[in-house]
């Protein structure tokens, strides 16, 4: 055990790499993780947060996802923003809120229901104003 526990204490790994415990080497960081400098004896790297990605082995440090897009914690791709929702600057993604829609996949911004329609939120299109009712935009009829 002490043969091991000096190998361990000598080795560091370069920055995008990790100490494999089971083999006693030096590895890459696997896709959606990084490692930001040497480290002596470092065991795993650090998941990307939420609204970055890392999509190569052996990353140095997680790139942010563009506006409309998202990713969850440790992601090596951001993803589309799904329709009804947007995505601001790569964070999660967030419901349109009440008297707006996004109607197209990819926004980081939801538009203003037009007059004589609303929404309930989270909406892909507005719904016209029942007869005897006044919509003026947004979510009040």
């Amino acid at each position: 055990m002490k043969c091991i526990f000096s190998v361990i204490e000598a080795t560091i790994c370069g920055p995008g790499n990790y100490l494999d415990m089971d083999i006693g080497q030096c590895r890459s960081c696997p896709v959606g993780s990084y490692m930001t400098e040497n480290q002596h004896a470092h065991t795993q790297c650090n998941p990307c947060l939420p609204g970055k990605h890392a999509n190569n082995e052996g990353s140095e440090e997680c790139t942010d996802c563009a506006p409309g897009l998202y990713s969850n914690q440790g992601a090596s791709v951001c993803e589309v923003c799904p329709l009804g929702h947007f995505c601001p600057g790569g964070t999660d993604k967030l419901a349109c809120p009440v008297g707006t829609m996004a109607p197209p996949m990819g926004l980081d911004w939801c538009d203003r229901c037009p007059q004589g329609s609303y929404s309930k939120g989270a909406a892909v299109v507005c719904d016209v104003c029942s007869a005897g009712h006044y919509c003026h935009g947004g979510g009040h009829r």
